[in-house]
């Protein structure tokens, strides 16, 4: 008897690894304003830290800072990680919360 093995390619997401995964749903630009908030926290913590990543960004003005992060990470909309890897998962999560600046809710429980 002849047995042919096939393989099929299929590609891996880190919520394969998982038993449980939430999918946060948000605007894109709650996501890029929220980004950016929680990175001028982390520059907050980096003040008075040299050996702090976040120090080097705490010396350049805040207009330079933020076009910085644009340029580098682009609008959350186009980026190919959100594109890639985030946006995927949606479809395999047990729960998506919708959230919002003012509201947060539950959309969907499998």
């Amino acid at each position: 008897m002849c047995f042919q093995k096939s393989l099929i390619m299929t590609r891996l997401y880190i919520t394969d690894f998982f038993d449980f995964s939430i999918y946060v749903d948000a605007a894109v630009e709650d996501i890029e304003s929220w980004y950016l908030d929680r990175f001028l926290k982390l520059l907050s913590f980096a003040q008075d830290d040299p050996g702090n990543y976040y120090y080097r960004f705490t010396q350049l003005p805040l207009s330079e800072v933020k076009g910085f992060l644009l340029t580098k990470f682009g609008p959350v909309s186009t980026s190919p990680i959100s594109r890639n890897y985030i946006e995927p998962t949606r479809n395999r999560a047990e729960v998506i919360l919708h959230k919002s600046k003012k509201i947060t809710k539950l959309m969907k429980f499998t």
